[in-house]
């Protein structure tokens, strides 16, 4: 059914499970793969739906619309990651958008078997349950710091919460946002030219050095080095 059920195996939904156990379970969970081009539409706002998805290669945007039609970008999901697991579950109409962000592949999964005790007993299935556990409280330590990030309320603040948590995660002063700068924009909920006018006022000041799509954090270290007026 699929590829390379190897790459599966080491995806941290399946960790611990053996590749040949692999196709048995994903029977189990009545998987299904689906190709998607970059634009095209995964899941539309106000479905109903009983499968969550498991993005197995390229990458998707959640999404989120307004009365009057403007969207706002509530995450991006790179490979491996996992999405409307909380709405296929509860059984609730979803009030996001699913988008392909480029040529991707999505793995659907049964919300139902995954959460129902396996009949059989197998071990690969108890694997998958604390797995399952584990993902779902990292994705609740990571919705904490986006509602931390969001909470502040100029957008030096926000920048600086965000540039501070993203330097953390990549374990480097130089960090590469996954986002674009509109996407990053939409994601702070802030203005694009406010932002990128913030961003460059932020490296006059020494706080950051812009380079490329990379940003460079100067510790105040490095911003005394760079003011005149500290010689």
């Amino acid at each position: 059914m699929l590829r390379n059920l190897p790459a599966l195996a080491r995806c941290p939904m399946f960790e611990g499970i053996a590749p040949d156990e692999l196709p048995a379970l994903l029977l189990c969970l009545k998987a299904r793969e689906k190709e998607y081009q970059r634009g095209e539409t995964v899941i539309e706002p106000g479905s109903s739906i009983t499968e969550l998805g498991l993005v197995l290669s390229g990458s998707v945007q959640v999404w989120q619309m307004d009365y009057w039609g403007h969207q706002t970008l509530i995450h991006r999901l790179e490979r491996m990651d996992v999405f409307a697991e909380s709405f296929a579950i509860a059984r609730q109409r979803i009030p996001l958008g699913v988008t392909a962000a480029e040529p991707s592949r999505v793995l659907f999964l049964s919300a139902d078997t995954l959460i129902r005790p396996c009949g059989s007993g197998c071990s690969s299935h108890n694997i998958l349950n604390m797995n399952w556990a584990r993902m779902l409280a990292q994705k609740n330590i990571s919705l904490t710091d986006n509602i931390r990030h969001l909470s502040k309320r100029s957008i030096h603040n926000k920048l600086i919460s965000y540039l501070s948590d993203l330097a953390a995660r990549q374990g480097s002063s130089r960090v590469v946002p996954p986002l674009c700068r509109q996407d990053l924009a939409d994601f702070l909920c802030v203005d694009r030219s406010a932002m990128t006018r913030c961003l460059y006022q932020m490296q006059d000041e020494g706080i950051l050095s812009i380079e490329g799509r990379a940003i460079r954090l100067n510790s105040p270290r490095d911003q005394m080095e760079n003011d005149p007026a500290s010689g």
